[in-house]
């Protein structure tokens, strides 16, 4: 008589490659659905931190390096750098904190302004500093003067996520004023690993469960 497999022995690796397969299924589709939130959450507090900044006092400065002496740059430095501050205490994906910053257009070149970066921070830019690799993203927000989040991007300061918000100011017929949130790309992936995390385990363990139960 020969010997016959156990059905049991042939039902456990198709049960382990159906369980791995929907857990990273599960896992995709999270990630996916983390990211949008998330990048959401990120444009909603972009939005915050630009009605929290004093217009007028952003159309007071000609984002020139003679802006570094006048008391409008220096109270924009200080509330972006609270605000900052504040995002980095009441926002998950920004545990290792946030820059918010300043643009303005002249000559198809953008130039920085006000910002909550301290000076000698390696990302910290003087005013009146050339922004040399902007994201396409951000030059549209320019001519559309529409809100907009950004997906991961390399430019002279490192990968960011970001959020740019156009500011027309009491001047709505001037070029505007764009506020940039900037969250760093590996916070991003974090948060993101984070969330993956939970259906793989969740799966997991359920299925050690039902094997002690049998």
């Amino acid at each position: 008589m020969k010997n016959e497999i156990p059905r049991h022995g042939v039902r456990l690796p198709l049960v382990v490659v159906a369980l791995t397969l929907l857990a990273a299924l599960l896992s995709t589709w999270r990630v996916l659905q983390t990211g949008d939130n998330m990048r959401g959450e990120l444009l909603q507090n972009a939005r915050l931190v630009t009605q929290a900044l004093d217009a007028e006092q952003l159309d007071a400065l000609s984002f020139t390096s003679g802006d570094a002496s006048l008391p409008e740059f220096q109270a924009l430095n200080r509330r972006m750098k609270e605000l900052a501050s504040s995002l980095r205490l009441s926002w998950v994906a920004s545990h290792n904190g946030v820059a918010i910053y300043s643009m303005k257009q002249r000559d198809n070149t953008l130039y920085f302004g006000p910002e909550s970066i301290p000076p000698g921070d390696p990302a910290a830019s003087p005013p009146g500093t050339p922004y040399l690799n902007p994201p396409p993203e951000l030059l549209n927000a320019f001519s559309s003067r529409m809100p907009i989040t950004v997906r991961p991007f390399t430019d002279e300061y490192g990968t960011f996520v970001s959020a740019f918000i156009p500011l027309s100011g009491s001047k709505p017929d001037q070029p505007p004023t764009v506020i940039g949130v900037d969250v760093q790309v590996h916070d991003w992936k974090w948060s993101l690993s984070a969330c993956s995390a939970m259906p793989i385990g969740l799966i997991w363990a359920v299925w050690v469960l039902c094997k002690i139960g049998t």
